[in-house]
């Protein structure tokens, strides 16, 4: 990851690619402006930040403003990544090519691309530049646990700010101004979570490829087994935390009863009269109030405002026996891999035993360390994005109230922008009613429509869309295998876990995002067709022990509901044994 040239780069004139890949965990299906319009501007500063880091300079940065602002697309209401300025940027480093692949494994992408001019940093100054940015990341890692403990400080401090804030009845003037202020005390100060990720990244792939050398047959099994059970993982924890709140519902028989017969509005009516469930469920919502699917989609209620999307994930976790123990598993594989390896390192000689040993355990703290970080920083993540949610809520009661919108909701079809500098008096128009009504039929005109995973555009890319989605099914299901176990059972597809009564035994769904994790203790299997190793779906199931497949290409269409299947979370592999009712 390296530094620097100091003219402007250009990428194919006349075309941009764009790639979905690891972005449509956060962000899939239909989107609205306001929502793009914030994730825009996260990326355009976060990035920029890592650039100054990595020791790009104020120069370059500045010339190549445009690039950080189109770091991301909106096409069709859809998010994608701008290939182009991904490469562009990776191109103001030297050691492109070792980074490119890099930087390939963090996006997920399923193939390379290219741009067309790269600078050349040869000789004497690309070492240099190699050298220089090499100690940068090495002192970032040597100070990595200081400053993601510095960062989560700041948080805390930010986050209880904001609550405090948004309880009060503010000014829209006001409410801008804690925009900016959320801006200035956490998305300026990001660069800890994403040094996490470029550490967790590395330290996977090097304990990944030391498992491999000592067990070559069967050593993907083992790595993703000793990544298991870790514990204290927010990602799986709120699936614990629910889990217990079932447990003690057991022990209201009316409560238990309510539940069980789907009476949704009596039973979270009864809930308030009884003050051990009440409590337990506010703790549980005010930790996990901003979880939600597409929890990072500012239009979607979350939980805490809508606590019913619940009720179908605490019917299932009631009617299933010792749920919590399930989160034991996860555990038990890791100790058994551990032993496994550990048994191979101390058959080798002295002192070579002693050096596989240090080496083994630095890899392996280092690398569940960084999960853990990784995952605990996407319940930061969907927090801001909660709070970002109800500020714009408020402006949008005012609005309503003043006549600029008709309703709350539609201030979701305008930008951050566009919201902000109508208060300030700087906006390019005053109906903003028409707007919204515009935007909103772009918005069902394109809801159903389905996109590439990849595809290259003219410039401007709106003139030729691509038309239906291109997808080549494989001749087997197969994916990454990203935690082990071979089990058989009933698929159920599943598209909104909030909704859906859960009623299989395989879970099969197009992808997930943090939102889902409730309700993978629920099923026997996961299988996800978008996705990678370290995706929410393959972290968390590795960690609580259930086998899941992700990256299965195709398989929310060659499957149906009630299909019986075999898979194995180790190999990747998913057989049909037989169809719906066969």
């Amino acid at each position: 990851v390296f530094i620097l040239q100091a003219r402007p780069i250009t990428t194919i004139k006349d075309s941009f690619t764009w790639d979905n890949s690891n972005i449509i965990e956060s962000f899939s299906g239909p989107t609205t402006p306001l929502t793009f319009s914030f994730a825009n501007e996260v990326y355009s500063i976060v990035y920029k930040l890592v650039m100054k880091n990595l020791g790009v300079s104020q120069k370059i940065l500045n010339e190549h403003g445009m690039v950080f602002r189109n770091m991301i697309g909106f096409l069709s209401n859809r998010v994608y990544y701008s290939l182009d300025s991904w490469y562009t940027t990776l191109a103001f480093l030297p050691a492109y090519q070792a980074n490119r692949e890099f930087m390939e494994g963090m996006m997920g992408v399923k193939s390379s691309y290219d741009i067309r001019e790269k600078p050349g940093f040869g000789g004497i100054r690309g070492i240099y530049e190699i050298v220089k940015v090499g100690i940068r990341i090495l002192f970032s890692f040597v100070l990595h646990s200081r400053n993601m403990e510095k960062f989560n400080r700041r948080y805390h401090s930010a986050m209880e700010f904001f609550r405090k804030n948004l309880e009060k009845k503010l000014s829209l003037k006001e409410y801008a101004g804690l925009y900016e202020q959320m801006k200035g005390k956490l998305l300026y100060h990001w660069l800890p979570p994403i040094n996490n990720d470029i550490f967790t990244m590395i330290f996977y792939g090097l304990l990944k490829k030391y498992v491999n050398f000592l067990f070559p047959e069967n050593g993907l099994s083992l790595h993703n087994q000793l990544l298991s059970g870790e514990g204290d993982m927010e990602s799986a924890l709120v699936g614990m935390k629910l889990s217990e709140i079932a447990e003690r519902i057991r022990a209201y028989p009316e409560l238990k009863d309510l539940l069980l017969k789907g009476n949704s509005g009596e039973f979270f009516y009864r809930i308030k009269e009884n003050k051990e469930i009440n409590e337990l469920f506010d703790e549980f919502l005010s930790h996990y109030g901003n979880r939600s699917v597409n929890e990072l989609k500012l239009e979607i209620p979350n939980i805490r405002e809508k606590p019913e999307k619940l009720f179908s994930i605490l019917k299932k976790m009631v009617e299933k026996e010792n749920i919590s123990t399930i989160y034991t598993r996860g555990r038990d594989k890791r100790k058994l891999a551990e032993k496994q390896v550990l048994k191979m390192i101390y058959s080798r000689p002295f002192p070579f035993n002693l050096f596989h040993l240090l080496l083994f355990k630095f890899l392996l703290s280092h690398t569940r360390r960084f999960i853990k970080y990784r995952e605990n920083q996407r319940l930061f993540r969907s927090n801001i994005f909660g709070a970002v949610r109800e500020l714009f809520l408020n402006i949008a009661k005012e609005f309503v109230k003043q006549g600029v919108i008709d309703r709350e909701d539609d201030i979701f079809f305008l930008s951050h922008q566009e919201i902000f500098s109508y208060i300030f008096g700087t906006s390019v128009t005053q109906d903003l009613k028409s707007l919204v009504r515009l935007r909103k039929r772009e918005f069902r005109k394109n809801q159903y429509r389905e996109l590439p995973e990849r595809f290259t555009t003219v410039v401007p890319p709106y003139i030729h869309l691509p038309s239906g989605k291109e997808e080549e099914f494989p001749g087997e299901l197969k994916g990454l295998g990203c935690s082990p176990g071979v089990v058989k059972g009933r698929v159920q597809i599943i598209k909104d876990p909030y909704s859906q009564e859960i009623k299989g035994d395989i879970m099969v769904a197009p992808q997930t995002d943090p939102g889902w994790l409730p309700i993978f203790p629920l099923f026997k299997g996961i299988i996800v067709e978008r996705g990678s190793l370290l995706s929410h779906s393959a972290i968390v199931a590795r960690e609580i022990g259930i086998p899941a497949v992700v990256g299965v290409r195709g398989v929310t269409r060659i499957l149906k509901d009630g299909d019986m299947v075999e898979m194995d979370g180790s190999k990747g592999v998913i057989r049909k044994l037989g169809e719906k009712n066969g």
